[in-house]
């Protein structure tokens, strides 16, 4: 039996893996196979961007130089993450199982691109990679994802209003250009009441029998 891939979008705060794991143990109650991954991934290339984020190491150059440097560094993790003979997604998918990633390839439009001509660059680098079979992006008001943020750890430079503002108004230039199948949820309410949205898509899409 051939598994799906589910991605979970959205800025800090939207509870992209609260909604991931809630999936996840849904589809073991169905006695599915599920696992729950993420971008960057655990591969050697996902904890090279870890060590840059720490600034454990350090990347040279301008804002610009610097950003085309981790957009190139989270597309090299990308391949890995869904092509490595060991653990891939592709791997697992054909094993049968869910594979649940918070993030995939719209989150490099939301993140690394700070001007125009960035979209283009980062579409270049990532249009090969193939789509997931369903996308959900949930939209959070930066309210919402700064009281969420502040309730439960203090937020670092991503995390800042500012930021969040610019990641926001990325997701929605990409979403609308974005060829896949993918449902905007309200992510401003209870968890559970997301959670019962997104089974009911994923029922009605025939992804989960």
């Amino acid at each position: 039996m051939t598994g799906r891939f589910i991605v979970f979008e959205g800025i800090d705060g939207s509870g992209t893996t609260t909604q991931a794991m809630m999936l996840h143990g849904f589809l073991l109650s169905k006695s599915k196979k599920a696992l729950i991954t993420s971008e960057p991934s655990s591969g050697p290339v996902g904890c090279l961007i870890r060590l840059t984020h720490t600034k454990r190491i350090s990347s040279t150059g301008d804002r610009h130089s610097r950003e085309r440097y981790l957009s190139r560094l989270f597309a090299a993790d990308r391949d890995d993450h869904l092509y490595n003979d060991e653990n891939g997604i592709l791997k697992q998918i054909e094993s049968g199982y869910y594979v649940l990633s918070t993030r995939y390839y719209l989150s490099s439009f939301a993140y690394h691109v700070f001007e125009e001509r960035d979209y283009e660059f980062v579409d270049q680098i990532n249009k090969d990679f193939p789509p997931p079979d369903y996308t959900f992006y949930l939209d959070c008001s930066i309210e919402c994802s700064l009281k969420r943020i502040t309730s439960s750890r203090l937020p670092d430079i991503n995390e800042e209003k500012t930021n969040l503002l610019r990641v926001k108004r990325n997701y929605e230039y990409a979403i609308p250009r974005y060829k896949g199948k993918i449902s905007i949820i309200n992510a401003d309410r209870k968890p559970q009441d997301i959670h019962r949205e997104i089974v009911s898509i994923l029922q009605n899409a025939g992804l989960i029998q």
